[in-house]
Parts: C-alpha cells; structure tokens; sequence
C-alpha cells in the first residue's frame, strides 16, 4: 500500500489537509503537524486513510474515524482510535494527538 491520510471537517470541503503519501507501507508513520481553523464544537472531524492509486480515478479506501470536535476541544487528544470501513476480520487503527491552539486551530501529528 501507498497510504496517506485526509483529514477533513464534514460539512466544510474547504476545511481539510492531506498527508505526504508513504511508499510500500503498511504501518506507516507521518508524523506530521497540520492546522485547522473555522471549526466548532458541533463539528466532526473525519480522517479517512487512502492508498494511492497511480492511473485510478479514485484511490482506495482503507479506513476512516469520525471524532466529534468536543472529543478535543477543552483538553486535547492524544491516543490510539479504531479504523472503520476495513474488511471483514481486518483491525487497524490510527495514533492521534491533537491540540487546541485557540482560534489559531489545531496541529495534528
């Protein structure tokens, strides 16, 4: 796989930010941070794995997590989530830390 990862507010496409794509991996690691802004408490962020398809249309998905934005907003978020949309007796999940800048957004690593 060549996953990456979307992470978006539903509701507002214009609110998003992709990951670097990561080459033959199936563990991998972005350590990466990202700010989003124009969020509120009644928000859901939704993170949605991929693998890059060069020549697809679309590129697979391999799982997603929807997190409510009052999850993180008074104390942050900092643990392990469980992906859904994978195959049947397939498990996988997703490390995030999120921190609460204020009206500035959040970085995500």
């Amino acid at each position: 796989s060549d996953p990456y990862c979307v992470c978006e507010v539903e509701g507002k496409p214009h609110v998003r930010f992709m990951t670097k794509v990561i080459n033959n991996s199936l563990d991998p690691e972005w350590n990466e941070e990202h700010e989003l802004a124009n969020y509120s408490a009644g928000d859901t962020l939704k993170f949605t794995i991929r693998d890059k398809d060069i020549g697809s249309r679309e590129d697979e998905v391999l799982g997603i997590y929807n997190m409510k934005a009052s999850v993180f907003l008074e104390k942050g978020f900092d643990q392990e989530v469980p992906l859904s949309g994978l195959p049947k007796g397939m498990k996988s999940t997703l490390a995030l830390k999120i921190v609460n800048l204020g009206e500035g957004g959040i970085p995500f690593d």
